[in-house]
């Protein structure tokens, strides 16, 4: 039994976290779930620097142009990523990914 359940839980397919699907003003993205890997670089980081960065990798690797299924960003927006103002669509943004990497470890296994 242990090899289906590794099985299950190393399968991509059966992610219980499907993509979202975001407005920022008229643009729709989809935001992917992120992986535990990122979880683990955002909450080691030990400056603001490797924090923004971190948060940029994170924006990267999970939000999608939903037509072309193509990342909405690219390694060369990192700077002007710093220069963003909080607005509405960024709080947004990030308001999501958190909330698709929040752990509920002290509720697990309760059900």
């Amino acid at each position: 039994m242990r090899d289906e359940i590794r099985k299950y839980i190393f399968s991509e397919s059966q992610s219980k976290i499907e993509p979202i699907d975001v407005m920022l003003g008229e643009y729709r993205v989809v935001v992917k779930p992120i992986t535990v890997g990122a979880m683990q670089r955002l909450a080691q980081a030990a400056t603001r620097d490797e924090h923004a960065r971190v948060m940029f990798e994170i924006l990267k690797d999970s939000v999608f142009d939903p037509e072309t299924n193509q990342p909405v960003f690219e390694d060369s927006d990192f700077q002007a990523f710093l220069n963003l103002r909080m607005t509405p669509e960024v709080q947004t943004l990030i308001r999501v990914i958190n909330e698709m990497s929040v752990l509920d470890v002290e509720g697990a296994g309760k059900d």
